[in-house]
């Protein structure tokens, strides 16, 4: 009897011990253990309708809905230059039904110069990158015709130069550009690359460096032309304006990048899973085809190589820091 009451006190031990551990079992550990994705993955946007990354993620919905086999919902949280999306991801159940299209240096400005924030650009789960969107240097059409003869104008004279956004991916490539070819332009701020252009239409001023696709039609209408791409690589939309490289001129490429992100902390077989259904979509044939005719230069870029270029990024903000309070007063 006394060996039957031992073997019984064990047996009531170790089932506690097993529900002991499923309790407090790690979430993620029970999350991979299901079926992904199971139910809708909703994407959120954290702008108005009608923007870049509306744009993108209107495109891209139906391709991942046919891929994951569910519904992909769209969700616009716009506000304080994406901070209150952002936080909202930040916030959210880390199981990969809830994901953010962001953009960067934009949202790393937001972090590290315009704003205090509740969550860190590096602490996301990254997923991937969808486009990638090379700044150029847009003159009137009726100045220069080559970048070497800005640079000799530049330094015969000071320049105005047209920040096309404050905060944004063209504002700290004009900052980086001008920095590194020792020129020192007078800025004038505009809170957007249209108005810009549409200044350096007008000949109120002597440049702007912005994305590409918002100058395409511009270029097209003869009233601005791409003198240099600010990258390695030439802009598909510009094939024959050169390259910084091209040109022998050492300029720190900063594009702009749009990609995924999802809370801190996501399992990492789920963030597989999404990053090659992204794969799959931007890939599809369609979906290149839509690209190609709405200049949304959608391209993949990987989880690992987005967040690399995050983290450059970061290097770059907080080495033009001062230089961008002072545009941001």
């Amino acid at each position: 009897m006394e060996r039957k009451s031992s073997l019984t006190k064990h047996f009531f031990f170790l089932v506690s011990c097993i529900l002991l551990l499923l309790t407090f079992a790690p979430v993620n550990s029970m999350l991979r253990a299901e079926e992904f994705p199971g139910h809708p993955v909703r994407l959120i946007i954290p702008t108005t309708p009608g923007g870049t990354l509306d744009t993108l993620c209107r495109a891209i919905q139906p391709y991942m809905q046919k891929i994951l086999n569910v519904q992909v919902p769209l969700e616009n949280v716009p506000g304080a230059s994406h901070k209150i999306g952002l936080t909202r991801i930040w916030k959210s159940k880390p199981d990969g039904y809830t994901i953010i299209c962001n953009s960067i240096p934009q949202n790393v400005l937001g972090e590290v110069v315009i704003y205090k924030t509740d969550y860190l650009m590096r602490d996301f789960s990254y997923i991937c990158a969808i486009s990638k969107v090379k700044t150029v240097l847009f003159v009137h059409w009726d100045s220069w015709s080559t970048f070497d003869d800005f640079l000799s104008a530049a330094k015969q004279r000071v320049l105005v130069g047209g920040v096309s956004g404050v905060g944004s991916a063209a504002h700290l490539s004009g900052l980086v550009a001008m920095d590194e070819l020792k020129l020192n332009p007078k800025w004038v701020n505009f809170d957007s690359g249209g108005e810009a252009l549409a200044a350096l239409a007008g000949k109120h001023i002597d440049f702007v460096v912005t994305l590409g696709p918002t100058a395409f039609p511009m270029v097209k209408a003869n009233r601005v032309r791409p003198l240099i791409v600010i990258d390695e690589e030439p802009d598909p939309f510009f094939p024959t304006t050169p390259t910084a490289k091209q040109k022998g001129i050492e300029i720190t490429p900063t594009p702009a990048y749009f990609g995924m992100l999802a809370p801190p902390n996501t399992p990492q077989d789920r963030l597989d899973i999404l990053e090659k259904a992204f794969l799959k979509a931007v890939n599809d044939p369609g979906l290149q085809k839509l690209s190609n005719d709405r200049f949304l230069n959608i391209s993949f870029i990987s989880a690992k190589d987005y967040k690399q270029e995050t983290e450059r990024q970061f290097r770059l903000v907080e080495k033009y820091r001062n230089f961008l309070k002072a545009d941001l007063k």
